[in-house]
């Protein structure tokens, strides 16, 4: 069997050794069908810690088949069973990327393996990237935190009861170890800081940290404090986890407590962002009628 040697190191062997396995079981399950392999995230931009995901882009030679993206799925369920680090498969059709461009693919991401297109990719317009991202806090705050397909406004703590308020989860991936943490609410704030940088800036991101270091140079409003502290102790401190310390877990509620008006702040923009899409009656007009019908206030 020919040997398969990454394009480029993260720096940390057994994340090199993830990848390396999983590519290579892609590459024996669908044999000539994966142009390039881009990873981005922390392991990209090296804030990786023990409790993040590797997140890798999986670009097809044209166009992938519902059953080579059911197979994708699969091996990704399958890796996560023995993988310290869950391996975030995203598989993507080259053709639409070749029309349409990816931001993260063409500013922010590492050729592992394949051909490497971002050369070919169109720069995204800003546009495009607001009508890419903009759901992105939505999906984390009404599906992923709540369990919802829509939401009420104003909005409400997932669990008002809860130690920190719902914004906890139990279980870790990839092997859903039962691990309270706090993944998808540092994801989340991330998220929004991201989104609200674009709306008030008109600057795009690149990552996790990069939101939380832009927003302070661009934004820099009554928020920035609370989203540097959400990054610095949930992802940097505690690695996602619930602290044990009692002065730790009232700093974690304190966090979770102000989270709501953060998450309600961004809605609050969102909807109007959506409204002023409707309006334009634009290409993006529809997709924004159906996500607005999913916020009721």
């Amino acid at each position: 069997m020919a040997s398969l040697t990454l394009a480029v190191s993260t720096g940390n062997q057994q994340v090199d050794a993830i990848l390396t396995g999983t590519i290579g079981l892609l590459e024996t399950i669908l044999p000539g069908r994966i142009r390039a392999y881009y990873l981005h995230g922390s392991f990209y931009d090296h804030t990786g810690i023990e409790t993040s995901d590797i997140d890798l882009f999986v670009v097809a030679r044209e166009n992938f088949s519902t059953a080579e993206r059911t197979q994708i799925q699969q091996i990704m369920h399958y890796c996560a069973l023995f993988s310290p680090f869950m391996a975030e498969l995203n598989a993507l059709d080259e053709t639409s990327l070749l029309k349409n461009g990816h931001y993260r693919i063409k500013s922010a991401s590492n050729l592992v393996w394949g051909e490497d297109i971002r050369e070919q990719l169109p720069v995204q317009s800003f546009e495009q990237y607001l009508q890419f991202y903009a759901a992105f806090p939505f999906i984390y705050s009404v599906n992923m935190l709540r369990n919802r397909d829509s939401i009420e406004l104003p909005l409400a703590y997932p669990d008002p009861e809860g130690e920190f308020y719902g914004y906890d989860q139990a279980l870790m991936p990839p092997q859903n170890e039962r691990r309270r943490n706090i993944k998808k609410f540092v994801t989340n704030m991330c998220w929004i800081a991201t989104l609200l940088i674009a709306w008030k800036a008109g600057k795009e991101v690149e990552g996790k940290q990069a939101s939380i270091q832009l927003y302070r140079q661009y934004v820099n409003d009554e928020w920035s404090d609370f989203v540097e502290e959400v990054y610095s102790w949930g992802n940097q401190r505690w690695h996602y986890l619930i602290p044990e310390q009692p002065e730790e877990r009232r700093r974690l509620r304190k966090l979770c407590q102000q989270a709501l008006a953060f998450e309600q702040h961004y809605l609050d923009l969102y909807v109007r962002y959506l409204q002023a899409e409707i309006a334009s009656v634009g290409p993006g007009a529809r997709a924004a009628a159906q996500k607005l019908a999913q916020i009721r206030a």
